[in-house]
């Protein structure tokens, strides 16, 4: 529903912006009734007068240039009108959506009641849409860090980030970048990766260890990892975990395989 509100609005400002940019650019343009008529290969143009003269008179072509300035205008003038109906339409549909959406029913019955129906669920399109958009604040990167960025145009921190992020969008699965977890006994920590199965409902967890040969490194992995599973996240079900070294790197082969293997797409 965020997302709709989010869409709406943006598209009530592309109107508005559109209505004042087009307005002000007609007045820079002549009136005129244009009438083209193909001829040969090309058309010829006549202006019609402000009486009710079917033809017109022929226009030369060095005149041109006003031919095309007034159907500009023309063209401006119907984009402005319709451009106001959408306006008023949305605008609408603002004070509609005020209310909640048909999904948003359920939420208004209590709880003893809420168990017993079968609720209105969105479509997996828009529930993917509303769940991509989701924001939420992002851990900063220090100042002067090597910049990599996926194929999407995000910034992560290692290259190994990067080639995970670009296999997942190859195979359509939809992630966020570090998107805060909040655990068991409090703590917020920021998973490499969220992954949601739309399909089977679920969320997955991908962390990606990338310096197992630095001791402090690997003493923080375990103590993260650890606190995982006791939140209830099981290794190789809702939580993954990728690691490398600089004598063993990431295998490509085998994150590709680990992602079709999950979502079942051998």
């Amino acid at each position: 529903m965020q997302n709709q509100e989010k869409k709406m609005e943006e598209r009530k400002e592309f109107i508005k912006r559109l209505i004042e940019e087009k307005e002000k650019e007609n007045k820079k343009l002549p009136h005129g009734n244009v009438r083209a008529i193909k001829h040969g290969k090309g058309y010829q143009y006549y202006l019609r007068d402000e009486s009710n003269d079917p033809n017109g008179k022929y226009i030369p072509r060095k005149e041109l240039k006003w031919v095309r300035k007034m159907i500009q205008r023309e063209y401006n003038e119907k984009v402005v009108e319709r451009a106001r109906e959408e306006l008023k339409l949305i605008e609408k549909m603002e004070k509609y959506y005020q209310h909640g959406c048909v999904e948003d029913i359920y939420e208004k019955f209590a709880q003893g009641k809420q168990v017993l129906i079968k609720a209105v669920a969105c479509s997996k399109e828009q529930f993917l849409s509303e769940w991509l958009n989701t924001e939420y604040d992002k851990l900063p990167f220090r100042e002067n860090s090597p910049e990599y960025y996926s194929n999407k145009g995000e910034r992560m921190r290692s290259k190994s980030e990067v080639i995970i992020a670009n296999l997942l969008d190859k195979w359509n699965v939809p992630y966020l970048y570090e998107k805060p977890l909040t655990l068991n006994n409090g703590r917020v920590v920021h998973p490499d990766f969220t992954i949601i199965d739309a399909e089977r409902k679920r969320v997955i967890y991908w962390e990606h260890l990338g310096m197992l040969d630095d001791e402090e490194y690997l003493e923080k992995a375990i103590l993260k990892i650890r606190q995982y599973e006791e939140a209830g996240l099981c290794i190789g079900k809702s939580l993954i975990i990728t690691g490398e070294s600089s004598r063993q790197p990431m295998d490509v082969r085998l994150v590709e395989k680990q992602i079709r293997s999950i979502f079942e797409q051998e």
